[in-house]
């Protein structure tokens, strides 16, 4: 595999993975331990925040007058405000649209690719 070039897909007859053991005592090996670890620790925080965010919005979104689009959380000497509110968002549905006008979804599909760490699955 190509190193020299990051953020290049690999062919799609490529080898099998390199594999990478971490010499014993080196900052490859230290990274390596504590990602798990730091991974755990963040998707957990992702989870109470999104919990609290929401139980908030459950709260203070149904006292707010008909037509509001914007409500702020008063804050206090040891809390900032919070600003709530609606944000409009379109999404194209590429199913549909590649089942329903192929030649379409082919002119503006854009094909790109990562570098991706994650867990092994065994």
């Amino acid at each position: 595999m190509d190193t020299s070039q990051p953020g290049t897909a690999p062919p799609p007859d490529a080898p099998p993975p390199w594999r990478v053991v971490p010499e014993p005592g080196t900052r490859l090996e230290q990274l390596a331990d504590e990602l798990d670890a730091a991974r755990a620790a963040v998707d957990a925080a992702k989870k109470h925040e999104k919990s609290l965010a929401d139980s908030i919005k459950a709260i203070v979104i149904p006292q707010a007058p008909q037509g509001t689009t914007a409500i702020v959380l008063a804050g206090s000497a040891y809390r900032p405000e919070w600003y709530c509110h609606w944000v409009e968002s379109w999404r194209l549905d590429s199913k549909a649209l590649k089942r329903d006008n192929l030649v379409t979804w082919v002119k503006y599909a854009v094909k790109g690719g990562t570098w991706k760490l994650e867990r092994a699955r065994r």
